[in-house]
């Protein structure tokens, strides 16, 4: 499951032993054009029991981030560095490890609500817009891109669940009926 650079193992070791979360490979295509043929591994973080889903991890890890500055005390540097500072930038490097795109927008939006008010909106939106092209550069999202065509699957599952609940708004189809009504190719049964 390790990659097999030096540095990577040591990176995604580090998570694993801060963050109580292990690496985990996801297959994805080198660019959209590629689709299927050429697909390189992407190592991701992800986290034990309820939250082993990447995306549910940097979710988490984003709603934690927020509350790391209720402890952010005025004039006292060492402290917010120590208890504010240097947690809230481990958060970061871990959501960064589960190259989640939901975990990056719900990171935007914190960023541009905690700036709105200290530099207005304007200002807030253009840093998010920057902080938006160096997770790019960076490759936050481990490569995958953030558009409607990266998220057709899961629009066409949101329409079609929409239709479920249309079809059928009182008693609902089931627990697992879901990919009953559904394309095959779009859902994972495990029947």
């Amino acid at each position: 499951m390790y990659p097999r650079k030096a540095g990577d193992v040591s990176r995604y070791d580090w998570c694993r032993r801060i963050l109580c979360c292990r690496p985990v490979e996801h297959r994805t295509p080198v660019s959209p054009c590629d689709g299927e043929r050429h697909r390189r591994k992407v190592l991701s973080a992800q986290g034990p029991g309820l939250i082993n889903d990447p995306n549910d991890l940097g979710q988490l890890t984003v709603c934690v981030i927020p509350l790391m500055f209720i402890f952010w005390q005025r004039k006292r540097r060492l402290r917010n560095t120590l208890f504010v500072i240097l947690p809230v930038c481990i958060l970061l490097f871990g959501t960064y490890l589960t190259h989640s795109r939901g975990a990056l927008i719900a990171l935007l939006a914190v960023a541009i609500v905690a700036a709105r008010r200290r530099i207005g909106t304007a200002p807030a939106l253009l840093a998010a817009g920057v902080l938006f092209v160096v997770a790019m550069a960076i490759h936050f999202t481990g490569g995958r891109s953030i558009s409607a065509d990266a998220g057709e699957d899961r629009t066409a599952l949101w329409s079609e669940g929409l239709q479920i609940i249309k079809a059928h708004p009182v008693f609902g189809v089931g627990f697992g009926g879901f990919g009953d009504y559904t394309d095959g190719h779009l859902t994972r049964t495990t029947r």
